[in-house]
């Protein structure tokens, strides 16, 4: 029987290879829109002073990861067009004309064309998005040779690290964003933007001809990739998704990262199996309007946690009924995760879990935003329970009490105003 050889689906989206012929990290742009990012291999400058993780390419626009050992600095220089950096960890002493910011993790920096900047890191290793909104800078990589990621070795301690203003930093009402009005900002991870629908965008920089953000994406929702009349996208994206481009589609395996380009006049979209975030450089023309729509998702999200901290005292309520009918007792609990909430997830960890799992009850998600605890008490003679969530959703330092009892199911204790 001859070999029956299986051709390649015609209709699959190309993913061109992590290096190219010459042994260089690809990067996307026109020619590959599709490129698999390299884990090992780096960019690296002529000092040894920074590596760099190229992810997309055009002729106006430049999206890449870069790397900084401790102490290493940025030679101050100045750009024809506007740069965008967003610290996702590490961190130092940004310069910009007369200003000095102390900056670190989720701090975004614009920088306009033209201007005056450098950097000098501090004694951890940082690593940030960087990108350019015009033509001309990142010609400089071309020249960079070859290396191994990780090689890089920290230079001597500067005495200029330490100093600086604070970054600007915004609510989750009113979220910040680095432009033109506030150069240096700290963004809040849960500080996001809603434009209508389930998925959140976490804006990060806007500039005059470019904006660069990250879309969190729903397990199951299929998330448009559109570029509006000459734009160009530059998107950073991890699997597990599906890709769609153009009427092409390939799926991305879990941890997969790969740099995407999408064209004026193309088409594209992102669909997930689970949450996932998507960092998206859209350059061109009136790049402010993709924004316009977009507005502070706080009420979203406080809306979306109340029912699910409701509903998590309501189970808990049933699992301690259940309890009593088996064992004709209540369970009293521990608060649990230990320590005060705050505006931030916590894990569900610890040794206050071991008695909830006894029990027969966990939240549905492995972080939440409460503490829940379960008091015995006695009415009428008789032994009974109350089970509570103490929140501070919008971490001003104020707590919100919800509670539910054997006769009474999970209801709100405060007033509508403390959060």
């Amino acid at each position: 029987m001859e070999e029956v050889v299986v051709a390649e689906d015609p209709f699959s989206l190309k993913l061109a290879p992590a290096l190219d012929e010459e042994g260089r990290p690809s990067v996307a742009g026109p020619a590959t829109p599709v490129v698999a990012l390299d884990t090992t291999v780096r960019l690296i400058s002529p000092k040894g002073t920074a590596e760099l993780q190229p992810i997309a390419r055009s002729d106006r626009a430049f999206m890449g990861r870069l790397t900084l050992p401790p102490h290493a600095a940025v030679p101050t220089h100045r750009d024809p067009v506007e740069e965008f950096v967003f610290l996702q960890s590490g961190g130092g002493v940004q310069s910009i004309d007369s200003g000095t910011w102390q900056v670190g993790p989720q701090d975004a920096v614009w920088m306009g064309a033209n201007t005056q900047v450098t950097f000098v890191n501090g004694p951890d290793p940082t690593t940030a998005l960087q990108a350019w909104g015009g033509p001309g800078p990142f010609a400089k990589y071309d020249a960079w040779p070859v290396g191994e990621a990780g090689a890089l070795q920290a230079g001597e301690s500067r005495s200029s690290f330490s100093g600086g203003d604070e970054p600007a930093t915004g609510t989750r009402e009113a979220p910040a964003v680095a432009g033109p009005d506030s150069p240096v900002v700290h963004v809040e991870p849960l500080a996001t933007w809603s434009g209508g629908g389930t998925t959140e965008l976490l804006q990060l920089a806007r500039g005059h001809r470019a904006n660069l953000g990250t879309y969190r994406i729903v397990a199951g929702e299929r998330f448009p990739l559109v570029p509006e009349g000459a734009q160009e996208l530059l998107i950073l994206a991890t699997g597990p998704a599906t890709l769609e481009l153009d009427g092409l589609a390939r799926d991305l395996a879990e941890g997969e990262e790969v740099g995407l380009f999408v064209g004026s006049g193309s088409r594209g979209s992102i669909e997930t199996t689970s949450r996932a975030s998507v960092t998206v450089l859209r350059t061109g023309p009136d790049v402010a309007s993709a924004w316009a729509p977009w507005t502070p998702a706080f009420d979203r999200f406080i809306d979306t946690e109340r029912k699910k901290l409701l509903g998590h005292l309501d189970g808990l309520r049933a699992a301690e009924q259940a309890y009593q009918a088996e064992a004709n007792s209540f369970m009293g609990m521990a608060p649990c995760p230990a320590g005060s909430p705050s505006g931030l997830p916590r894990a569900w960890e610890g040794a206050c879990v071991e008695k909830f799992e006894a029990l027969g009850w966990a939240p549905d998600a492995p972080e939440v935003y409460c503490t829940y605890q379960v008091r015995l008490t006695r009415e009428g003679g008789n032994l009974d329970f109350e089970v509570t969530a103490t929140c501070d959703l919008d971490g001003d330092g104020r707590f919100s009490r919800y509670r539910a009892t054997s006769k009474q199911p999970a209801h709100r204790v405060s007033g509508a105003d403390v959060l």
